[in-house]
């Protein structure tokens, strides 16, 4: 059977690498296995090319998960929550039954970010329903993370997760994004004052929408 612990799933290339891949750090040197789901190619962001998106994503998620991502391959700046993308991300939920899902924050500012996260919200439904359509068996998910770019917009985040120990490993990965780096060097600078805020070196911020665990450090406590 194929597995694994935690699916991130990702709108554009590099929004798993700046939201929560200090979490997948975290959780590969815990023994935790992760699969990426890229949801577009990027084809309408402001820097770089969707064939050398697509290659960074594809080096970014072998150094995160040891794999390749998954490329859903939707149209970047036109995604929509529709039965079409529901259904291949509850697909993906019931090949790989995780534990964790990591989704983007449903308040987020960017309309494919939004619907995504509504769409993953709809997946994880359906995914433990007897629905006959999707494929393998049903999975009901027990954990469903958000990840929070930026929580100056939406207040504070239930989690604050402390990646300082990791933080040279995401910064290697974030590296890879060539083709971002203006978005790459906002964000670290951004990161880097807003970590300080909270007395930590390094941080990523998570709203919790499910979880089975009363905290979610035990996770990375195995």
């Amino acid at each position: 059977m194929i597995k694994a612990d935690i699916i991130a799933i990702s709108p554009h290339p590099d929004d798993v690498e700046i939201g929560c891949s200090g979490f997948i750090l975290k959780a590969k040197k815990n023994g935790y296995k992760s699969k990426i789901v890229v949801v577009t190619n990027g084809q309408s962001g402001l820097y770089g090319e969707p064939d050398v998106r697509r290659k960074e994503a594809i080096q970014s998620s072998r150094i995160l998960t040891e794999e390749d991502p998954i490329f859903l391959d939707e149209k970047d700046g036109f995604v929509e929550n529709n039965i079409i993308l529901r259904k291949k991300i509850s697909n993906v939920i019931r090949m790989f039954k995780p534990q964790i899902v990591i989704s983007p924050y449903i308040k987020d500012k960017h309309p494919d970010h939004i619907a995504v996260s509504s769409a993953v919200r709809n997946s994880i439904f359906s995914a433990r329903s007897n629905i006959k359509e999707l494929e393998d068996e049903v999975h009901d998910v027990p954990i469903h993370l958000e990840m929070i770019i930026n929580p100056l917009y939406y207040g504070l985040p239930e989690i604050i997760l402390d990646i300082s120990e990791v933080w040279n490993e995401k910064e290697k990965v974030l590296s890879i994004y060539t083709s971002q780096k203006p978005i790459i060097d906002s964000y670290k600078n951004f990161e880097k004052i807003l970590s300080h805020s909270f007395g930590l070196h390094h941080c990523e911020f998570l709203s919790v929408r499910k979880s089975i665990l009363k905290n979610i450090n035990s996770f990375f406590e195995r």
